[in-house]
């Protein structure tokens, strides 16, 4: 009698926990993080989003997995949202029949891939632009100089689109911006001669035909002897003789990732944010450019501040 009472209880409680989802345990929300490369920016991107949701990953509210993109024989559930770190990643999942949220791609790049897409299958899709907003660089030149009043900007074919956008953004801001328009790669010395003199800073955006390998010394040597400064997007222009730069690391936008995540976490499915503009960005000065233009330059914890909303970690 106390055999079979014990089998019964055994078959009570077994039958008690295969039901829990039916009570409201809610089985975890599954996340698949797929990386480009092996490289430093994607290893930085991913640790921040796992660091991230440590909480939500011990409560049992997620799984997370890191995966390479090309890793073979890569398989994921259906239900699973997919993080891809990189254009790579993201373009190996374009045709990916499920919930996406692209980090580190550029907004020129995102567009391409997925503008074309129907309203159904732009719903599945989402990113954090690698690329800041252009009023926030604009912000960046007013914070460093109030009383600049023209800025020059060099256009190839990849940002002809954001010719009005530029355009309102400074006006909002009280700036003028002068721009040239290049039809081919040889027009980018003429055009910035003819520019320079005319402008109180020179605004370098990521546009291959303007910032590369073979045209970035020139560049920036050209711009020191006409005593212009340059205000550009990386760490990397910063060194090379940029006067300041504003830009989001890996582990920043592995933060937003992370934050939009777990807004996510408490709906019955992926119910996926608009394409954003990164929210935590960082800012970037080279001292000594400064002095040699004899320019003041606040700290780039006052300029963050003078910028408003939005500060870098």
């Amino acid at each position: 009698m106390y055999l079979r009472f014990t089998r019964l209880s055994w078959l009570a409680l077994l039958l008690s926990v295969l039901a829990w989802p039916c009570l409201g345990f809610a089985a975890p929300k599954q996340v698949v993080v797929l990386l480009s490369d092996g490289s430093a920016p994607y290893q930085e991107a991913a640790r921040a989003i796992r660091e991230s949701l440590e909480s939500e990953l011990s409560a049992g509210q997620l799984t997370l997995r890191m995966a390479m993109a090309d890793e073979p024989g890569l398989a994921f559930s259906p239900d699973a949202l997919l993080v891809t770190l990189g254009a790579k990643a993201a373009q190996s999942m374009q045709r990916a029949d499920q919930p996406m949220l692209a980090g580190l791609l550029a907004r020129q790049s995102y567009d391409k891939m997925f503008g074309a897409g129907t309203p159904a299958q732009r719903r599945l899709l989402s990113g954090i632009y690698l690329d800041q907003p252009l009023n926030r660089h604009l912000q960046l030149i007013r914070a460093i100089q109030p009383r600049a009043n023209s800025v020059g900007a060099l256009l190839g074919p990849s940002l002809m689109t954001a010719q009005t956008e530029l355009a309102s953004a400074a006006s909002s801001g009280s700036l003028h911006i002068n721009s040239a328009a290049l039809t081919s790669s040889a027009d980018l010395f003429p055009a910035l001669q003819s520019l320079l003199p005319n402008v109180d800073v020179l605004l370098l955006l990521p546009d291959p035909w303007v910032v590369n390998r073979n045209s970035l010394q020139n560049l920036m040597l050209t711009t020191y002897r006409q005593r212009v400064p340059v205000v550009g997007y990386s760490q990397n222009l910063v060194d090379a003789g940029a006067l300041a730069a504003v830009f989001s690391t890996p582990q920043q936008i592995g933060l937003q990732i992370a934050e939009s995540i777990q807004r996510m976490l408490p709906g019955k499915g992926w119910d996926l944010p608009p394409p954003s503009y990164p929210k935590y960005f960082t800012i970037k000065t080279n001292n000594n450019v400064a002095r040699s233009l004899e320019i003041s330059v606040p700290s780039e914890a006052t300029l963050i501040q003078r910028m408003g909303v939005g500060a870098g970690l």
